[in-house]
């Protein structure tokens, strides 16, 4: 491929994490990325995993955590492997809505869970 562009065929995008909002509110995680690299990148609807922060925390996460599992075909007690991990930090060290201390950032055990 010339010119600098890159073959985006076989990358697929997993949300770290996300609000409690709709994906078309101005605090989505989703919306955010949608309007600043999925839309202009023209990544493929397919290839956009999201979490849907407008469901029942328990819920969307219970959702996300399904369709992890069935993207990589995972087993019971499996974890996904992921190529690339992308995650920003706030300035009181925060990092996907974990902060210094929580106890879920110990959690080996979960794919994904909902914070409250």
């Amino acid at each position: 491929m010339g010119g600098g562009q890159v073959s985006l065929d076989r990358i697929h995008l997993f949300f770290v994490d996300e609000r409690c909002v709709p994906p078309n509110d101005a605090e989505s995680n989703y919306h955010l990325a949608t309007e600043n690299l999925i839309g202009p990148a023209r990544i493929p609807a397919a290839q956009v995993h999201r979490i849907h922060g407008e469901l029942r925390p328990e819920d969307a996460a219970k959702g996300y955590v399904e369709e992890i599992r069935n993207f990589f075909g995972l087993e019971d007690g499996e974890q996904p492997h992921f190529d690339v991990v992308h995650c920003g930090m706030g300035p009181d060290a925060h990092t996907a809505s974990l902060f210094p201390g929580e106890s879920a950032i110990e959690d080996r055990d979960h794919i994904a869970g909902p914070l409250m």
